[in-house]
Protein backbone atom coordinates (compact mmCIF):
# COMPACT_ATOMS: atom_id res chain seq x y z
CA UNK A 1 0.00 0.00 0.00
CA UNK A 2 2.84 2.37 0.81
CA UNK A 3 4.41 1.78 -2.61
CA UNK A 4 1.14 2.66 -4.35
CA UNK A 5 0.79 5.88 -2.37
CA UNK A 6 4.37 6.79 -3.22
CA UNK A 7 3.66 6.12 -6.90
CA UNK A 8 0.72 8.54 -6.74
CA UNK A 9 2.89 11.14 -4.97
CA UNK A 10 5.56 10.86 -7.67
CA UNK A 11 3.06 11.28 -10.49
CA UNK A 12 1.01 14.07 -8.90
CA UNK A 13 1.79 16.60 -11.62
CA UNK A 14 0.75 14.14 -14.32
CA UNK A 15 -2.67 13.70 -12.70
CA UNK A 16 -3.16 17.38 -11.95
CA UNK A 17 -3.75 18.61 -15.51
CA UNK A 18 -6.35 16.04 -16.57
CA UNK A 19 -8.23 16.34 -13.27
CA UNK A 20 -8.47 20.12 -13.57
CA UNK A 21 -9.70 19.68 -17.15
CA UNK A 22 -12.30 17.14 -15.99
CA UNK A 23 -13.44 19.53 -13.28
CA UNK A 24 -13.90 22.32 -15.81
CA UNK A 25 -15.86 20.09 -18.16
CA UNK A 26 -17.88 18.70 -15.27
CA UNK A 27 -18.81 22.13 -13.95
CA UNK A 28 -20.03 23.11 -17.42
CA UNK A 29 -22.03 19.97 -18.12
CA UNK A 30 -22.15 17.20 -15.51
CA UNK A 31 -22.06 17.92 -11.80
CA UNK A 32 -21.20 14.31 -10.93
CA UNK A 33 -18.07 14.45 -13.06
CA UNK A 34 -17.01 17.67 -11.36
CA UNK A 35 -17.56 16.13 -7.91
CA UNK A 36 -15.58 12.99 -8.74
CA UNK A 37 -12.70 14.97 -10.26
CA UNK A 38 -12.72 17.39 -7.31
CA UNK A 39 -12.64 14.60 -4.74
CA UNK A 40 -9.82 12.82 -6.57
CA UNK A 41 -7.89 16.08 -6.78
CA UNK A 42 -8.39 16.67 -3.07
CA UNK A 43 -7.27 13.14 -2.14
CA UNK A 44 -4.19 13.31 -4.37
CA UNK A 45 -3.26 16.69 -2.90
CA UNK A 46 -3.65 15.39 0.66
CA UNK A 47 -1.53 12.35 -0.24
CA UNK A 48 1.16 14.65 -1.64
CA UNK A 49 1.12 16.87 1.46
CA UNK A 50 1.35 13.87 3.80
CA UNK A 51 4.31 12.60 1.79
CA UNK A 52 6.06 15.95 2.04
CA UNK A 53 5.40 16.15 5.78
CA UNK A 54 6.78 12.63 6.28
CA UNK A 55 10.07 13.57 4.61
CA UNK A 56 10.72 16.35 7.14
Amino acid sequence: MGERLQLLRDRYTLFLGPLVLLMAIGIASAAVLAWVAGILLLLLTLNKLVGLAAKK
